[in-house]
């Protein structure tokens, strides 16, 4: 795994159009990019990824989803309807 750049390409702007359409159904406050979140984010997939486990990180000030398959085989938007697909067992 190699250290990516990030920047708003059309992959992460659609990444977050899904996430965003789905929170302002439930007046949740919309998200927004963050090159920091994102190099963390990183960090523990490089982590998860050399120990070939799909682990939660602990002692998180942030929400975390966590998605695993090829880089080649699945795109942003696969894994973000992917976790949509899991509320139906959220809590209310």
């Amino acid at each position: 795994m190699g250290s990516q750049t990030y920047s708003l390409n059309d992959d992460i702007i659609e990444f977050l159009n899904i996430h965003n359409k789905e929170r302002a159904l439930f007046n949740i406050p919309l998200l927004e990019w963050s090159p920091e979140l994102a190099k963390d984010a990183e960090k523990w997939a490089k982590i998860i990824h050399d120990k070939n486990v799909l682990q939660h990180a602990t002692n998180l000030d942030q929400g975390e989803n966590l998605f695993w398959g090829s880089s080649h085989s699945f795109t942003l938007a696969d894994a973000a309807n992917s976790w949509l697909s899991e509320k139906k067992i959220f809590k209310k």
